[in-house]
């Protein structure tokens, strides 16, 4: 059973937003660290001198982590090395792999082994592959209702829960 989509774009502001959360989903201590750990030494730090200006470091190291990894997400899509994943490409999808092809004589294929976990929104499936590495598909890129109930029976299968 093969399962094809339309000619479809992944979206730079729609990369941002998927990549942000996926790392705040799996960081999210970190920030909280960085708050935390600050305010702790703003403790240390006023048993001897009285200050105010740590707590302002306190929010600004957890804000200068977002706007890190906002910067990285931005600068993605402009790297010519990341350009294939945001031109128009169109999927078929079968039990053993994900065919990826920009036309008919242009392709290539990425095993399920490669695939780490899938997620189902309210209006598309995402398939993650690592941090920053995903592909989005919006329900409107199955041609019909049936393409998409076969996507979602071949998840079934590979064991993807969602």
């Amino acid at each position: 059973m093969i399962v094809k989509t339309k000619k479809c774009q992944l979206d730079t502001n729609v990369y941002r937003k998927i990549g942000l959360k996926n790392i705040i989903k799996d960081q999210i201590w970190l920030p909280i660290a960085i708050f935390v750990g600050l305010l702790a030494l703003n403790g240390i730090i006023n048993i001897w001198y009285r200050n105010w200006w740590m707590f302002i470091f306190a929010f600004l190291g957890a804000g200068l982590w977002y706007a890190f990894w906002w910067i990285q997400f931005t600068g993605v899509p402009k790297l010519p090395q990341n350009q294939i994943m945001f031109e128009k490409l169109y999927y078929e999808f079968s039990s053993p792999q994900i065919l990826i092809k920009r036309n008919e004589k242009e392709g290539m294929i990425i095993k399920w082994e490669m695939i780490k976990s899938v997620e189902k929104t309210a209006d598309a499936f995402i398939l993650y592959m690592g941090r920053a590495q995903f592909f989005h598909f919006p329900f409107k890129v199955f041609p019909t209702e049936h393409d998409l109930k076969m996507f979602e029976t071949i998840m079934k299968r590979k064991n993807y829960t969602f």
